[in-house]
């Protein structure tokens, strides 16, 4: 009696592939966000959650990797004012400064603020025009401006706003004898109130970690 042929597993067959080639790493969202996924990976991903979510990874670790950034500035001399400074890529990022050293230094500042918003809020970022297709007018001269990136990042991100609060008198000179830390408290109950973990509270799980 001839033996007979195994059927060909299809289903083992692609976890067996899909097991070697790929790795998995587990997602986990807060409750209501996995449908908000779905609909937008079927708005722009034809439905693939998972090329979706490859995609958005990828552009943003692609954001992350540009450390450095380098573009001409033109720097525009007129007497009576501070020296203008002005980017052809990135047209609304200008500056100015009393100085050439001022006028730089204001640039590289314009420059990474200027830069950061376009990765928030997921624009292309121009490539960099070449010197000799810049075209002059008088009183203007080209210099190469560089930003370095991650500190841009981590200062714009971690930025402190003021905010005004109002307390009564007496309690106000009862925290002042106690010297408690107005900044810090506020943090800290805004924190509680929103259910996110204080400063205090990561130092002492860092601490138990080690």
């Amino acid at each position: 009696m001839p033996e007979e042929k195994k059927k060909f597993d299809k289903v083992a067959y692609n976890n067996s592939f899909i097991a070697n080639a790929y790795d998995c790493i587990k997602l986990t969202v807060p409750k209501g966000e996995k449908d908000v996924i779905k609909s937008h990976a079927e708005k722009y991903d034809s439905g693939n959650v998972n090329g979706f979510i490859r995609r958005a990874i990828d552009e943003t670790m692609a954001r992350d990797q540009a450390e450095r950034y380098l573009y001409p500035a033109v720097l525009t001399y007129e007497e009576g004012y501070e020296i203008a400074v002005t980017f052809p890529d990135l047209p609304g990022c200008a500056t100015s400064g009393e100085t050439e050293q001022d006028a730089v230094a204001a640039g590289r500042e314009a420059l990474g603020l200027h830069l950061f918003g376009m990765e928030e809020d997921g624009d292309d970022i121009p490539v960099p025009s070449r010197v000799k297709d810049i075209a002059l007018e008088a009183g203007e001269v080209i210099a190469m401006i560089d930003v370095f990136m991650p500190s841009i990042r981590l200062s714009q991100r971690n930025k402190s706003i003021n905010r005004t609060v109002t307390l009564p008198a007496w309690l106000n000179a009862k925290a002042m004898e106690c010297g408690i830390n107005f900044s810090q408290l506020l943090q800290d109950a805004i924190k509680k109130e929103l259910g996110v973990p204080s400063d205090r509270e990561n130092l002492a799980e860092a601490r138990g970690k080690i």
